[in-house]
């Protein structure tokens, strides 16, 4: 009974104590309402990334010259009677914030001027246009360049011209230039971009390069030049002097459509895999040389579907309705497992040597030649009872 007592004592108190400690907080926790507004916690633009400005001018000015690494914006539009802007040190980034660069038309200045031999140079997000020249130089041995959402459009020159090497040029639209719209040298990247009625190629770019999901339409020359790079997911429609020319190169999932004057795709010791080329007005929709074709489609071109030579391998390809025939093949080449419908001229012409033509498939136009035509030292069965390597005709 003692013990019950003395455990009921020992609770109340401890109650009792809880009490005591619950009121002095509540006392000493003072009042709810704040004491003043709250102050500001987000840091600015100028602490995260000190920035200069680069002042906005309707009237012509002189260049801007930057000889300080750091970060600049433009703070509106602005109208140049030289160079634009001319970056002579490493390590800059210039914003131009959604506005213009505009030139004069006359001498040979750049929008943007890089110097010689320079590292890590960003121009983005705005327009250039109208300059004598280039709408962004960058001078022979830059390296590391970033141009990214830029429109380059009505310069004298190109629209973007990087020499050096390992730039990204991203986002970027060029169109009316007298020169070429995008141009870069060595192990570089151009992806997402377009490239509309300049006055040279499209876009072109040298060993090493990347061009990734671009359009380049309408151009005076070739729509895509590069050379042993990769082009992949890219269009080139309607260029003067052919669709996409890709020597020593891999060209993946393009699409050339109705080029004049040179081939939809041309590569030597090139591959190309899984393209389309069609209403091409030159000699053939793809030009092989050297080179391996797979799983690509060419029909309805003025010249071959697909014209091959010199040792190369064409398989599981689709030519169909081109006007002088499916495929055309010279030495040595193997032809193999593919599809050829009513074309004008023979389905499949060997007109050389030492190549291996089986398992194709040949539906010929009315008025077409013939399916098959065999014009020298080759093999291409046609007899249904080799059944492992005949060429069928229906």
């Amino acid at each position: 009974m003692r013990t019950r007592q003395r455990t009921t004592n020992l609770t109340i108190g401890l109650f009792a104590v809880a009490a005591v400690l619950i009121v002095q907080l509540i006392v000493n926790a003072g009042g709810l309402e704040p004491s003043g507004p709250p102050g500001p916690t987000m840091k600015t633009i100028d602490q995260v990334e000190p920035r200069t400005p680069i002042p906005g001018s309707s009237a012509p000015e002189f260049p801007f010259v930057i000889t300080e690494s750091g970060s600049y914006y433009l703070t509106g539009n602005r109208a140049a009677k030289a160079h634009g802007i001319i970056v002579e040190v490493d390590n800059v980034t210039i914003d131009l914030m959604g506005h213009c660069l505009t030139g004069s038309g006359a001498g040979s200045n750049d929008g943007v001027h890089i110097n010689e031999g320079l590292h890590n140079v960003t121009v983005r997000n705005g327009t250039i246009n109208d300059f004598s020249n280039c709408g962004i130089l960058a001078e022979p041995n830059n390296v590391g360049h970033s141009i990214i959402d830029i429109r380059a459009s009505s310069n004298n020159g190109s629209g973007i011209y990087l020499g050096g090497t390992t730039h990204v040029i991203k986002g970027c639209g060029t169109g009316n230039n007298e020169d070429k719209g995008i141009y870069t040298e060595k192990s570089s990247r151009i992806s997402d971009c377009t490239a509309t009625s300049n006055g040279n190629d499209g876009i072109s770019a040298d060993e090493g390069s990347m061009i990734v999901n671009c359009v380049a339409n309408n151009n005076d020359a070739r729509g895509i030049d590069v050379d042993s790079s990769s082009v992949a997911n890219c269009v080139a429609n309607h260029n003067q002097t052919g669709g996409i020319r890709a020597p020593g190169s891999t060209v993946i999932g393009c699409c050339a459509y109705s080029n004049d004057g040179g081939s939809g795709i041309y590569g030597e010791n090139s591959t190309i895999q899984a393209c389309v080329a069609r209403a091409n007005t030159y000699t053939a929709g793809i030009n092989a040389h050297y080179s391996t074709v797979v799983a690509t489609t060419a029909n309805e071109n003025d010249g071959y579907g697909i014209q091959a030579s010199y040792g190369s391998n064409i398989t599981n390809c689709t030519a169909d309705k081109n006007d002088s025939g499916g495929i055309q093949a010279g030495y040595g080449c193997r032809i193999e497992s593919c599809n050829l419908y009513y074309n004008t001229g023979y389905g499949m012409w060997l007109n050389q040597d030492d190549t291996y033509a089986i398992k194709n498939s040949c539906k010929k136009d009315p008025a077409a030649i013939a399916n098959f035509y065999n014009g020298g030292a080759n093999y291409m069965p046609t007899d249904v009872a080799d059944t492992d390597n005949a060429n069928y005709a229906f």
